[in-house]
């Protein structure tokens, strides 16, 4: 009888071990995905309003208002300047990047930025050259 209650007893204990072993690779696991690899993590790394400034541009484009939105399926950016409000198009993302082109006076800016954390940076290019962009994130009051 003793025996028989004695396996019995290892039985359970051996059951309890392997699923608390395995609750803990879940809760590993779990850990990891809820880390920064987590998708809603990397959307929100990039959605959102920066202040950015450009290195030697023109003054009427040195500083202003990137707004990065999340539609659906897609990304919208819109740059807002002194003189009024700038689409992007042609938006691509990958991670925590960000690639656009603007048309500014007739001439075509491909942009290219990566985010981190609250900050971004990157450079916008055209036929004349490159300018070195950096801005912050502008957080909700």
């Amino acid at each position: 009888m003793k025996s028989k209650t004695l396996k019995i007893l290892l039985f359970g204990l051996c059951c309890i071990g392997f699923g608390s072993s395995t609750s803990v690779a879940n809760d590993n696991s779990k850990t990891m995905f809820y880390g920064y690899a987590d998708i809603q993590t990397i959307v929100n790394d990039l959605v959102g309003i920066w202040q950015y400034t450009v290195d030697n541009a023109p003054p009427e484009y040195s500083k202003g208002v990137i707004v990065i939105k999340n539609e659906t399926d897609s990304y919208a950016v819109e740059v807002q300047i002194p003189a009024g409000t700038l689409q992007g198009s042609n938006v691509n993302v990958d991670g925590s990047q960000i690639s656009f082109e603007l048309n500014i006076e007739g001439t075509v800016f491909t942009v290219k930025l990566i985010a981190d954390g609250d900050t971004i940076s990157g450079e916008s290019f055209s036929y004349d050259g490159s300018y070195g962009i950096s801005g912050t994130r502008v957080k909700p009051q």
